[in-house]
């Protein structure tokens, strides 16, 4: 699928993200939004056990969440790659910041644990 048509078939988590970002004063790249949607739903559909074609579409707010999350680690990658550090904790006494990685940390199914309490449990395999 191209863009376009992902734009389209993802019409309602983009706008939901793109007033979430929004919100929070961040200007987000609808194109990289969408990716980052698609490879949500991808991921969640992985974990469950799901046909490539199911309609996954009732874990509306899973993969919003798993696209924000994708969204952060990229830019936490591209921040790294640009040689910029991380934040990660700041005191104002006498002074002292923590770098680290504000990267959120993802499965062998590339879901968080945040999202994994959003999703119902996968079914069990027997071999």
């Amino acid at each position: 699928m191209n863009i376009d048509e992902l734009k389209t078939k993802y019409a309602a988590e983009l706008q939901y993200l793109q007033s979430v970002f929004s919100d929070m004063g961040i200007a987000a790249n609808e194109s990289v939004l969408v990716m980052q949607i698609n490879k949500a739903y991808t991921a969640i559909r992985k974990y469950l056990r799901l046909d490539t074609d199911a309609d996954v579409s009732k874990h509306f707010d899973a993969a919003v969440e798993l696209a924000i999350v994708y969204y952060n680690n990229q830019i936490v990658m591209l921040n790294k790659a640009a040689g910029k550090k991380t934040v990660v904790q700041k005191t104002q006494g006498p002074r002292s910041e923590t770098y680290g990685s504000a990267e959120i940390a993802l499965d062998y199914y590339g879901i968080s644990e945040s999202v994994k309490a959003l999703l119902p449990n996968p079914p069990i395999r027997f071999y």
